[in-house]
């Protein structure tokens, strides 16, 4: 009896949670036409404008399939996965009602040193592998009752940080690069605890905070799975999936599992990894050179505030973003006796880079489509400094980390098109207008363009070695090589007379690094305690300004540039934790992306109109899932089904219910796939009348009224951000 009762309280805590996984991010244009890839384990549906990267994910997924499952020994069923290759984002989410794995496959400005398909492979398959995992035992015995969603309910047992760090780990262990091996990804819990004494409390650091800047729960918690996995084995958290989905009628079932196994709780793994951490910290930071910089930003600031992507006007002049905990991103220029003048605030942006001249900004902007939610544009947008007239060049465009050159007639962007082809396009910068195009032959993604002169760019690439600087010679379109491509991460890359300066990791924290061009000598320009990046150089070409992280945000520096005081490569020391290599040795390989294989699947038409339904859960009684509410008893006797179809453009529910002595069958079909959206609600009730005769010779008769409410909504949902 007492299980009974738990099962009926878990049933009623089921279904607010459920309705975080009636999940869609939007919908696509329609008029879109799709196509499908049916692997042994995915069907992948894409727009036809993707075709032959669709190829490459089914072929990316396949041999991905073979890697992901092993630490966690849970090999998923079949998943759709859907790609939404109209949005200039860069990102992907797995959803488990309806289960899918979406994907927004274009390549993002700050990308690692790993082709970004493979990237999403990665991570996103570990989240399947994490849900698929849980469908045992008592979990299972709710799928019958409730459908897929019983799964993404119980999924809210297990901690955010854990699903989030969980897949940081995959991607990281799985590839030569990855969030776990770069030094930003540990640089904000790593100054917490060496200039603050220590992080915040396990609480804090879960729930974030609007006081304090904390680290999200990707960082903490790929330290927390890392550490773990590296005392107690990958099957620690093998069991505690196994135990969260046999015995998910449990509260806290991690705890218990952790219990079980170790003796421990979720706050007490924090505690020991960051005190362990803390101490190997402490370690590195005693054995790193530290560079004197002086200081431009205030030094002391009230809140978390961030100073990045210095810009100089003039020798003394620097143009920054400033933004912070409470306040939004804004154009600031800092004069020479060190005040701050608020110049413009931009939209809304990525944080990249912005580039300026002494007259002239120019920086790429997100801009949404007022209808379809999977559908952005990111265009460019120039500010003149004298006037301050804001002017957009482009429209309805995928242009990305533009570059305006030293003349101001000119602007260098990445063009990324539907098609996943990335190009350097040569823009007028009076009017937009493209001048010319240049791309790389082969699979290869292209970022940060930098000017050097009126004929010569570098650009930073991705391909199957990793990251690379090649320079483009703009007259007759030819590449050359300057850095070869590694799995060192790199950011943004200047010229400096023979040198380029560059950001990278070689020493386990991000510095600021020379490459002569004409020796191919590697040299350490600077030595920050947590990390520099943000490079730029003075007019006077004697100084660099950049960009220094403290627990309190980044800082605006200045640094003198003395040759003799470079540190050659093969000095340079990497004392850095490397929880990945723990983590690497728990797995089966990994992922060469000289070995995906070059399958060629059959590509098949997909109907958007015969993959109207797609019924996912169920419930043993009704309630209106489009208006929730707890105000008056949400639920009633009756039983309930939900669809949302592949593409996320129609929604449907059926429902029977007995209330009030009134039995009611209510339809409702909600379709997004056209400009309006239409909303159809039939409502099918019979009530009941009671009347009293007043003859005095007759009894009270009864007679039923048979009710059909019937309504059409049509409205136009607009983004007008």
């Amino acid at each position: 009896m007492r299980r009974l009762y738990l099962l009926v309280i878990l049933l009623f805590i089921c279904i607010p949670f459920s309705f975080s996984q009636y999940y869609e991010s939007g919908q696509d244009p329609s008029s879109l036409k799709w196509k499908q890839i049916k692997t042994p384990n995915f069907k992948i549906i894409f727009p036809e404008s993707f075709s032959s990267e669709g190829q490459r994910l089914a072929n990316i997924l396949e041999y991905a399939y073979t890697l992901v499952p092993y630490s966690l020994n849970h090999n998923p069923k079949k998943i759709p996965v859907i790609v939404h290759n109209y949005s200039s984002q860069s990102n992907g989410f797995v959803a488990w009602a309806p289960k899918r794995m979406e994907l927004f496959p274009t390549p993002s400005a700050t990308s690692y040193p790993q082709d970004p398909l493979e990237q999403l492979a990665l991570h996103e398959l570990r989240h399947v592998v994490q849900m698929d995992k849980l469908n045992q035992g008592f979990t299972k015995f709710l799928t019958y009752i409730l459908g897929e969603q019983a799964v993404g309910a119980v999924s809210v047992e297990l901690p955010l940080w854990f699903l989030e760090g969980d897949a940081v780990a995959t991607e990281t262990s799985l590839s030569h690069t990855g969030r776990g091996r770069l030094p930003s990804f540990e640089m904000g819990l790593r100054a917490l605890s060496l200039e603050q004494g220590k992080v915040f409390k396990y609480d804090k650091a879960s729930f974030g905070s609007y006081k304090d800047y904390s680290p999200d729960y990707y960082q903490f918690g790929y330290q927390l799975v890392s550490h773990s996995r590296s005392l107690f084995g990958s099957e620690v958290w093998d069991n505690a999936l196994d135990y969260t989905g046999k015995k998910s009628i449990t509260i806290n079932p991690v705890n218990f599992s952790f219990r079980k196994q170790e003796k421990l709780t979720k706050k007490k793994l924090y505690d020991l990894t960051f005190r362990d951490l803390q101490a190997k910290w402490m370690e590195q930071d005693q054995k790193t050179r530290k560079s004197q910089f002086d200081t431009i930003s205030p030094k002391v600031l009230k809140h978390y505030t961030s100073y990045r992507f210095p810009q100089y006007l003039n020798d003394s002049t620097l143009l920054v973003q400033k933004s912070g905990m409470d306040q939004i991103r804004k154009l600031v220029r800092i004069n020479p006796s060190g005040d701050e003048e608020v110049i413009f605030t931009p939209g809304f942006y990525y944080p990249v880079r912005f580039s300026a001249t002494k007259n002239v900004v120019v920086w790429a902007e997100t801009y949404n489509d007022s209808r379809w939610e999977n559908r952005s544009y990111s265009i460019i947008k120039k500010l003149d400094l004298k006037t301050r007239k804001e002017t957009t060049l482009t429209r309805k465009s995928r242009y990305f980390a533009p570059d305006i050159s030293p003349d101001e007639s000119k602007i260098a962007a990445v063009n990324i098109n539907v098609k996943n082809e990335s190009s350097v396009a040569i823009l007028d910068a009076e009017t937009g207008e493209i001048i010319k195009e240049y791309s790389i032959p082969g699979i290869n993604s292209l970022h940060m363009p930098d000017w050097v002169n009126d004929k010569t760019i570098i650009v930073i690439v991705i391909d199957e070695g990793g990251k690379s600087i090649r320079r483009l010679h703009l007259e007759n379109g030819e590449w050359d090589t300057l850095l070869p491509a590694g799995h060192d991460d790199i950011q943004n890359a200047i010229s400096y007379n023979e040198f380029i300066l560059y950001h990278a990791t070689y020493s386990g924290i991000d510095n600021i690094y020379a490459l002569n061009i004409e020796t191919g000598e590697k040299f350490q320009v600077t030595s920050s305690r947590f990390g520099a990046s943000d490079v730029c150089i003075a007019p006077s070409k004697d100084k660099i300004a950049i960009a220094d992280y403290s627990s309190n945000g980044y800082k605006l520096m200045e640094f003198q540039l003395n040759q003799k005081e470079w540190i050659p490569l093969n000095n340079v020391q990497d004392y850095s934790v490397k929880a990945y290599e723990k983590l690497a040795e728990q797995e089966k390989g990994i992922l060469e992306t000289r070995d995906i294989p070059k399958t060629n699947y059959e590509e098949l038409r997909f109907r958007k109109w015969k993959n109207l339904f797609g019924f996912h859960s169920w419930m043993p009684f009704y309630f209106d899932y489009n208006n929730f509410t707890l105000d008056e008893n949400p639920v009633s006797l009756g039983v309930t089904l939900l669809s949302q179809n592949k593409l996320s453009t129609a929604v449907t529910s059926l429902g029977y219910y007995y209330k009030n002595q009134e039995h009611h069958f209510v339809t409702r079909f909600t379709y997004k796939g056209w400009y309006p959206v239409i909303d159809l609600f039939w409502d099918y009730f019979v009530e009941p009348q009671v009347v009293a005769d007043t003859s005095q010779t007759s009894d009270p008769f009864t007679y039923s009224w048979k009710i059909s409410d019937f309504n059409v909504n049509v409205y136009i949902p607009l983004n007008l951000t």
